[in-house]
Parts: C-alpha cells; sequence; structure tokens
C-alpha cells in the first residue's frame, strides 16, 4: 500500500503526476493498491483517483480524513467575541460576526457544525465588485457565518464543500485565555 495526500481544493492530482511524485499536499489521502496494473511510475490521471471502481479493482481507494479544521475564538479591539474556522491548510474559510459575551461565540460555532452539512443554509451572493462569497445561515434565517471573497463562482463553491467538510468534526481553541 502507498499513501499519499489528494488536494482538498479541487479534490484531484496534478494530471500526469505520479505516485513517486507526489507527496503531502493538504488534508485528505488516498491509499491506493500498487499492483501491476497501477506503478508507482504510471502517470495519474483525474479518472483514476476519481472514478470508484468495484471491490477488488486495482485502482480502488479509500478516502480518510487525516486531519480537520478547527474554529478559533478570538477577542476584537472591541471586546467582542468572534471566531474563524480554518481549514486543515490554515486558510480561514468562514468568520463570525461580533458576540458580546464568549458563550454566545460557543453557540455560534455550535450552530456553524450544525448547519454546515447543509447546502440549503448557504446563501451565495456577488459583491458590487464581481467577488463571490456566500454566508451560512441558520435554520431562523440569522447569519452565522461569512466566507473570505472569492474572484470566481467555482471558488465559492470549493469554499463550500470546505466548510461542509470541515466544521462539523472541528475542534475549537480559544485564544482568549
Amino acid at each position: 500500500m502507498t499513501t499519499f495526500l489528494l488536494d482538498s481544493v479541487n479534490s484531484s492530482v496534478v494530471e500526469g503526476s505520479t505516485i513517486n511524485q507526489l507527496t503531502p499536499m493538504n488534508q485528505f489521502s488516498l491509499r491506493f493498491a500498487v499492483t501491476n496494473e497501477l506503478m508507482p511510475n504510471e502517470p495519474l490521471n483525474r479518472h483514476t483517483v476519481s472514478r470508484k471502481d468495484p471491490p477488488h479493482s486495482p485502482h480502488t481507494f479509500e478516502q480518510t480524513k487525516t486531519t480537520m479544521g478547527k474554529f478559533i475564538i478570538t477577542k476584537r479591539t472591541n471586546g467582542q467575541f468572534q471566531f474563524n474556522l480554518e481549514a486543515s491548510n490554515g486558510r480561514a474559510i468562514l468568520a463570525s460576526e461580533g458576540y458580546t459575551t464568549k458563550a454566545s461565540c460557543i453557540k455560534g460555532i455550535e450552530s456553524v457544525k450544525n448547519n454546515a452539512p447543509t447546502d440549503t443554509r448557504y446563501d451565495r451572493k456577488t459583491a458590487k465588485n464581481g467577488s463571490h462569497y456566500f454566508n451560512l445561515k441558520a435554520g431562523n434565517g440569522e447569519i452565522i457565518g461569512t466566507s473570505q471573497m472569492y474572484s470566481t463562482a467555482d471558488g465559492r463553491e470549493n469554499g463550500i464543500e470546505s466548510v461542509k467538510e470541515n466544521a462539523p468534526d472541528a475542534s475549537v481553541t480559544d485564544q482568549t485565555i
């Protein structure tokens, strides 16, 4: 078994890469059974890594999370608490509003964890300058997090997928202590 990592931003390896050329890049690992039909120096392509072959296929792979995102609680200069959700690569993918109490901030984190998997909770927006972003909303319609700005709608969709994958099991780091 050879283990290497898959880029979680675009969910694929670089076209033409070989197993031997891949290095740890991000948060997902793929375990490939290396057989005579998939040699370490054989070029990989999107079809090789994205398809789901039948059991016992030489190209079968298992995708597993090796790390997950984390919520970081900080305190603003005005005394309010806020959180950012960071992906495993350290990039902030969602920011909260300001909360007057830490308890409210923690409830906001729980709301993100609960609502993140549901696609209808994402309000996809376009700013006046043409940048794309999204708001994650709670069941009552209240905004519980806002994304960074993305240059493309596809980038925004990747950001949404990252929140869906990272938020539910993310750890919480309190930097206000």
